[in-house]
C-alpha cells in the first residue's frame, strides 16, 4: 500500500507489469489489488516458505485455483 499512496505503482496495475511470468491467460487478470484483498484466485498456501528460493518457487506454484 506505500507503494500506492507513493505512486509508484496502482492498484488496478495488472501483476503481469511488475512480475512477467503473470503474462499468461491464467493470471493476465490478476491485479494489485487482487493480491492485496486475497482475492487473485492463487492458491494460499503453496509451500513456497519450505523451498530454499522462496521467490522462484513462489513463482512455480503461482497456479489460480480451479
Amino acid at each position: 500500500m506505500r507503494l500506492a499512496e507513493e505512486g509508484k505503482l496502482w492498484l488496478e496495475q495488472p501483476v503481469k507489469t511488475i512480475i512477467p511470468e503473470f503474462d499468461t491467460p491464467l493470471h493476465s487478470a490478476i491485479h494489485i489489488r487482487h493480491l492485496l484483498t486475497h482475492t487473485s484466485g492463487l492458491a494460499a498456501d503453496g509451500g513456497y516458505y519450505l523451498e530454499p528460493y522462496p521467490i522462484e518457487a513462489g513463482r512455480r506454484l503461482a497456479e489460480p485455483i480451479g
